[in-house]
């Protein structure tokens, strides 16, 4: 079928180091596939995998996957690992009905992480570890995480546990390395899993928590009508912002982990040529700045398409201009070459936030006396600039025109 890409069977997958990764449970291995669908490399999994992947997420060490247990109505998140050419079973966490007095309808997971390398090489018995990507210590005092460094020299990988950040800016209480490992090793700090519950006590809405993963136990809980059916979701970390990304509709929407809130959102294109049908998306990644879409029906060229295997759509994440705005104040002054116009200049990107330091071009097609005092210039912080036109000695219509353009 033209426009096929990845060509998965699955649609649960994620994206590493440009490669397409997914959990083959019918074949027991995570196979590895190149943009064009051709299999770059399979992992025979050491254990049983068990049922078909619903989330797989990757936080920059180890694979992440959400499955229905073997009862029905509980639901298992494992963490795997490549280590020599394998993969490897590492945790696991058990939502079980029974046990925790909660019907579950688990239906996305994300995991909270943090990537970096050492900044220098541990020894054996270490009890702190230097990282190249600085945690600001009044913010993380209580940090907790499970850390994971490697692979070192001897391709060997250490799980440990940080319980708080050091006055020197190190992680490491209550840490004890067993291992060396070198400057530059690759190391992950895992928080919290944030799962979609589509079963909730109040008819109509779903539920995401969070769960920490070193107490073993739900400490949040976000119930609202916004969040239900929520299948497609991953983790989006901003140079300031951390968020659970998930797919509603035709929107992708952003839940700011910090304050609490869905902070924003902006608009997908999965829906047919008619305009009347919207096409699910099963899974996404966000990876260098482009959200990878999982779907077996798209459009192209004003075509619909269905797909015998799941695919990959593009959208970019990053911020770009959508929208400039002119205000003029006012909007009728004399032709006597010296009374002025207000320009008021507003520019914003597709999640509808000021577009910041953005060039700006500003012109007028008046007589020759007529003219912008500032043609060129720099948005805010607020998205917006000001500029002012002074008026020509001809009576006319007098058109004004702003550009704006994005060079980074």
């Amino acid at each position: 079928m033209a426009f096929d890409n990845i060509k998965l069977p699955n649609y649960s997958f994620t994206v590493v180091d440009g490669y397409f990764f997914y959990f083959s449970h019918s074949n027991n291995m995570l196979v590895k596939k190149n943009s064009s669908g051709d299999t770059a490399f399979t992992y025979p999994i050491i254990d049983n995998f068990g049922k078909e992947a619903i989330s797989t997420e990757y936080d920059g060490v180890n694979f992440w996957t959400l499955q229905e247990d073997t009862v029905s109505g509980n639901f298992i998140v494992k963490m795997w690992r490549i280590e020599n050419e394998l993969c490897w079973k590492k945790h696991e966490v058990a939502f079980n009905a029974v046990e925790d007095l909660h019907t579950y309808n688990l239906t996305s997971c994300s995991v909270e992480h943090f990537c970096t390398t050492l900044a220098s090489g541990i020894s054996e018995e270490d009890y702190k570890v230097y990282i190249n990507k600085s945690l600001d210590y009044e913010s993380y005092e209580d940090y907790e995480a499970i850390m994971t460094v490697g692979p070192n020299s001897d391709g060997v990988y250490e799980t440990n546990t940080v319980s708080g950040v050091l006055c020197d800016g190190s992680v490491g209480l209550e840490l004890h390395m067993l291992n060396s490992f070198d400057e530059g090793t690759n190391i992950s700090f895992v928080t919290k899993l944030w799962m979609f519950d589509n079963y909730s006590a109040l008819a109509g809405n779903g539920t995401l928590f969070s769960y920490n993963l070193l107490e073993n136990y739900i400490d949040y809980y976000f119930v609202d009508s916004d969040i239900t059916d929520i299948v497609a979701s991953t983790f989006y970390e901003t140079y300031d912002k951390k968020y659970i990304a998930f797919v509603r509709g035709t929107a992708l929407k952003f839940f700011d982990i910090d304050e609490k809130r869905v902070d924003k959102s902006l608009i997908l294109d999965n829906i047919n040529s008619a305009g009347s049908t919207i096409y699910p998306i099963k899974d996404i990644e966000i990876s260098d700045g482009t959200l990878y879409r999982i779907q077996n029906k798209t459009t192209y060229y004003g075509t619909d398409y269905s797909h015998s295997t799941y695919n990959y759509q593009c959208s970019p994440i990053r911020p770009f201009v959508d929208s400039i705005t002119l205000g003029i104040y006012p909007k009728i002054i004399p032709s006597d070459g010296v009374s002025i116009s207000e320009l008021t200049i507003v520019v914003k990107d597709q999640y509808s936030e000021p577009s910041k330091f953005k060039t700006v071009y500003i012109n007028d097609d008046d007589d020759e006396y007529g003219y912008i005092t500032i043609p060129e210039i720099l948005t805010g912080s607020d998205g917006s600039c000001l500029s002012y036109y002074r008026s020509g000695t001809s009576p006319k219509t007098v058109n004004i025109i702003a550009m704006v353009t994005q060079f980074d």
